[in-house]
Order: structure tokens, then C-alpha cells, then sequence
């Protein structure tokens, strides 16, 4: 299945943080499905219009004629297209609060309810046409994500320095607390020490649990 180009995960992105939304793998696939619906996977960010927005700003010019002098926009600066979309998206009437919301939640069914649906039509963005667009993405690379855990199945995340010295420093206390105890001649060469320490305290906790419960009966 495709994956969108990295103009078009760019513009979902920066559409994302424009609606004070974290990205993560839901809603990049709701953004840049949207944009995809409306542009083709070949796009390139001409016009710096992901949504192909009708808003004016000055200096931005007519892509084509809708009737009445109206057209989707060509902007000028990615600046000018972002606040555009941003403003089309959340101050516009009649409202698109709920593929807002949708976005902002990263909730794909509330983005594709029968409101959602409905204002998908409105935009011009033919509903069931764009679902099928979103449904087909996968695969959002990892650095258009910022959300922890959203990295997808098999993404590996790299501790930092100050939490690789955390669990270094848990597990010189465990082997400490194992020599302390006289416990190092027990544990086989290689073994993980930390897990052990952890399992012998719960394993003496449920122990002291049993006992108190003994001497209250």
C-alpha cells in the first residue's frame, strides 16, 4: 500500500501543529489521506494549498474558477497556505468542528461519523472517497510523529543520556544490594540482576502480606 511523499507529510504535519494537534500514526494518516484525496500521491506542495482551500489572503491568486470569483487558492509562502487552512478549518461557516476535533484527538471514528462525512462533503472532498484514500496509507515514517509510542510496530526509540544513566544506576544499586545480601553466588553468570532483586522484594512482600493476614485472622 503507498505511502505518501514527503511533501505531503510535511503540509500534514505542519496542518497538525497549526490545529495545536500532536502528530501521531492516526491522525498523519487522517491529514495526509486528506491531502492525497485532494492532490494524488504525485504532489509536490505547488500552491501551497494542501486542502485546496478557497481563502483569500492578499497576494494569493485563483488556481481555477468556481463561479462568482471564486477559486481554490495559490499562496504565495507556506506561511500564507498554513493560515489559510487553519482558518478555513476553524473558522469557516458552516462549521468543520468535527474533522477538527478528529484531527486533533486522533480519533479516525469520529473523523469519518456521519458528521464528519457530511462536512467532508461540504469541503468538496467527497467522503467515502476520501476514507478509502485514508485507508489505504500506511506506513508514516517515525520522524513525522511525535507522539511516544505512536512510532508503529517494531519502531525502536532510543533512550536518552539522562535515562540511560537511570537505569544504569538501578542496576549498579540492584548488584549492590545482591552483594549486600550475599545473593551473587546464587545468580548464574550473565543473569539479569535487576530482575531478580525486583522479583525476590515482590516475592517477600506477598510473603509479609501472607504473614499479617495470618496474625489478624
Amino acid at each position: 500500500m503507498p505511502v505518501p511523499n514527503s511533501a505531503t507529510l510535511q503540509w500534514a504535519q505542519r496542518v497538525l501543529e497549526g490545529l495545536n494537534a500532536t502528530p501521531t500514526a492516526t491522525n498523519m494518516k487522517l491529514a495526509s489521506g486528506w491531502i492525497v484525496a485532494e492532490h494524488g500521491w504525485a504532489w509536490n506542495g505547488s500552491g501551497n494549498n494542501p486542502l485546496n482551500t478557497t481563502w483569500k489572503l492578499p497576494g494569493s491568486t485563483n488556481f481555477n474558477n468556481l463561479g462568482n470569483g471564486e477559486g481554490v487558492q495559490n499562496y504565495p509562502s507556506i506561511q500564507e497556505g498554513l493560515q489559510a487552512t487553519i482558518d478555513t478549518l476553524t473558522q469557516q461557516s458552516p462549521s468543520f468542528s468535527t474533522l477538527v476535533e478528529g484531527l486533533r484527538n486522533a480519533d479516525y471514528n469520529l473523523f469519518f461519523s456521519a458528521q464528519g462525512m457530511q462536512e467532508l462533503d461540504t469541503w468538496g472532498t467527497a467522503g467515502p472517497y476520501c476514507k478509502s484514500v485514508v485507508d489505504s496509507v500506511t506506513g508514516i515514517p517515525t520522524q513525522y510523529l511525535h507522539a511516544a509510542g505512536q512510532a508503529g510496530a517494531g519502531a525502536t526509540v532510543e533512550a536518552g543520556p539522562i535515562l540511560q544513566r537511570f537505569f544504569s544506576d538501578i542496576n549498579t544499586g540492584a548488584n549492590d544490594l545482591a552483594n549486600l545480601l550475599g545473593l551473587n553466588q546464587f545468580i548464574k553468570p550473565g543473569a539479569n540482576t535487576k530482575s531478580i532483586i525486583v522479583g525476590a522484594g515482590v516475592a517477600a512482600l506477598i510473603l509479609w502480606l501472607i504473614a499479617e493476614g495470618a496474625d489478624n485472622a
